[in-house]
């Protein structure tokens, strides 16, 4: 497996590594692999880079899997591990975890998880080394400041993700909180798993519902935030062809995503104990979830306050869907907007900072069913911006984020592993700080373009073009704006199934020349034909009937649908009956 987006960038100070897992199995079940941990002795803080090292292998074949690492509770790394074949896999990652650096600073219980299944199709195990390397500071490459605390959000020591299974529960932890924060976000880490919620921006009709999720963050019952996510596409999603050796977008290293909550210090500065809890709207099955909460405090004031001084927040936001059908086609789109407005005031010994925080969400989903070939297509956007404005002893800080995300997945239902497919995806995310009239911009463009022939022989192709040159543009690499773009591009001959039935009418044919007399030998290619296209016809009739009956649909609004399968089989039956009479009458 490899990604066209590059490593994390490491100075070139003294380190110091300290190893997590050595080989590590993952048989079969979900039972966590637990160590402790240590701060390197050699190489005390402060530190200017921490990187996490995370190397993956899997001899034989296996189901994608999800995976995460913890250490105090605290949620490092989220991941996702290939679908694999029989042939022996390794994979890397590495991830920037310097903002957890006050969490490393102490000895720690460590806990890895990557629940696995061991059973006659997927045989293999999973076997894991993680490590952690500590860059010392240096004369060009000063302390990063990381959050003073982080306090996890989590459901068991032992296994410290939320396992949901309702969305109307609210998950999360009672805390008691110091007294003296100036910044405190919640970042949350989340993924999507079967049988409903991993495919929930494609939902089966079985499952029901729309295809829209929100994270709800709840600060003692009240609503406090939220972010929509994008879709995480497993390799093994719509069609394992499409992901090999190229993954999908943050396949292998997931984010997490980020709800500040400043304007809410004066709640959380007050003493008491506060319940901060994570909710998954509109969701039908299992998602995994926890979340870190990140402190930043001023040591110089016993204590900070603060007071909201605007709340513009409605429980839901606006959905609406419409569903339009004819004899031949299915169209089902969900929309979805929402407008948050958030003020307040934090008062600490550095003076008083007002902040405001204005986010607007726009989601759709357009999923069209083409009920004569059972194809079905997924266009779908979101767009996310967060405009935040502080003004205080700091100066006015004016901070615009926005994350994009598109996705055009074209598949079959009939045969979602084995028919053609197609994906292209783009996720973009752009940030622009003003502070004190000065402008810095980042922008990160990961894009997607992979098709599989499924059934056909040929060429396949998956391409991946990742950019973080600070340009805002939606271009793709070879552009101007995007002259340091990274591409990862991978081409593979595959026979397919169809090259394999090819290969098998050539050693029938080739059978068939040894017949001499012409007249039987076109009875019995007749009754070849026949048997082989009545048989096809009645599998694929079968097929599309259960797959219509899946949508709802009828036996009798069925049958056009069915007509190029019904056809195909009658077709097939007469040339078989044709061909076997010739024989009988040849032989008699």
């Amino acid at each position: 497996m490899f990604t066209a987006g590059p490593p994390v960038a490491r100075p070139p100070t003294p380190s110091c590594v300290v190893r997590l897992a050595d080989e590590q199995r993952f048989a079969n079940g979900e039972t966590p692999f637990r160590t402790s941990y240590s701060p390197p002795l050699a190489c005390p803080p402060p530190w200017n880079k921490i990187v996490l090292n995370w190397w993956g292998s899997v001899s034989g074949s296996q189901a994608d899997r999800v995976g995460g690492l913890w250490i105090g509770q605290v949620e490092l790394f989220r991941t996702t591990t290939p679908l694999t074949n029989p042939s022996p896999i390794r994979w890397h990652v590495d991830k920037d975890v310097t903002e957890y650096a006050s969490v490393l600073m102490r000895n720690q219980n460590v806990t890895i998880i990557v629940p696995n299944y061991v059973g006659r199709g997927n045989p293999a195990s999973i076997f894991v080394n993680a490590t952690i390397t500590f860059f010392e500071t240096g004369p060009s490459y000063p302390e990063f400041t990381p959050p003073d605390l982080v306090y996890p959000l989590f459901s068991t020591v032992a296994v410290p993700w939320f396992v949901t299974n309702n969305s109307s529960l609210a998950l999360g932890s009672r805390l008691t909180l110091p007294r003296q924060p100036t910044q405190v976000a919640l970042e949350i880490y989340a993924t999507p798993h079967s049988p409903c919620d991993e495919f929930w921006y494609a939902p089966d009709v079985a499952c029901g519902g729309s295809p829209f999720r929100e994270f709800r963050t709840f600060l003692d019952g009240v609503l406090v935030g939220v972010v929509i996510p994008f879709p995480l596409m497993y390799s093994g999603a719509i069609n394992p062809g499409l992901w090999k050796p190229v993954p999908s977008i943050d396949a292998l290293n997931i984010p997490s995503y980020v709800v500040d909550l400043t304007p809410f210090i004066g709640r959380l500065a007050d003493g008491n104990p506060h319940t901060i809890t994570l909710q998954i709207s509109n969701y039908h099955d299992r998602w995994r979830i926890d979340g870190n909460l990140l402190y930043h405090l001023d040591y110089r004031a016993p204590a900070t306050s603060g007071s909201i001084t605007g709340y513009n927040f409605l429980p839901d936001p606006s959905i609406n869907q419409t569903v339009s059908s004819s004899p031949t086609t299915l169209v089902v789109k969900t929309a979805a907007r929402r407008s948050i407005d958030i003020s307040g005031t934090v008062h600490s010994s550095f003076g008083n900072t007002n902040i405001s925080i204005e986010q607007s969400l726009a989601f759709s989903n357009k999923r069209t069913i083409d009920l004569i070939t059972l194809r079905e297509q997924i266009q779908q956007s979101e767009v996310f911006v967060t405009k935040t404005i502080s003004i205080g002893p700091q100066g006015n800080i004016t901070t615009i984020a926005g994350t994009s995300y598109s996705l055009d997945a074209v598949f079959s239902l009939e045969f979602t592993y084995n028919l053609e497919a197609g994906v292209d995806s783009v996720l973009n995310e752009t940030s622009k700080n003003i502070v004190n009239g000065k402008v810095f911009s980042t922008n990160r463009l990961d894009s997607i373009h992979a098709f599989t022939l499924g059934l056909y022989p040929g060429v396949e192709k998956t391409t991946e073009e990742f950019s973080t040159n600070g340009h805002n543009n939606s271009s793709v690499c070879g552009a101007t704006a995007y002259p340091s773009c990274l591409t990862a591009v991978s081409e593979r001959i595959d026979f397919g199934p169809l090259g394999f039935v090819v290969l098998g009418i050539l050693l029938v044919l080739d059978n068939l020349r040894s017949i001499r007399n012409k007249k039987l030998l076109r009875a019995q290619t007749l009754f070849t034909v026949g048997y082989i296209t009545a048989g096809t016809g009645v599998v694929l009739s079968f097929l599309k009937y259960e797959s219509l009956n899946s949508l709802g649909v009828g036996i009798l609004p069925s049958l056009l649908p069915m007509a190029p399968e019904l056809g195909g089989c009658s077709s097939g039956i007469c040339l078989a009956v044709l061909g076997l009479t010739r024989i009988r009458r040849f032989r008699e």
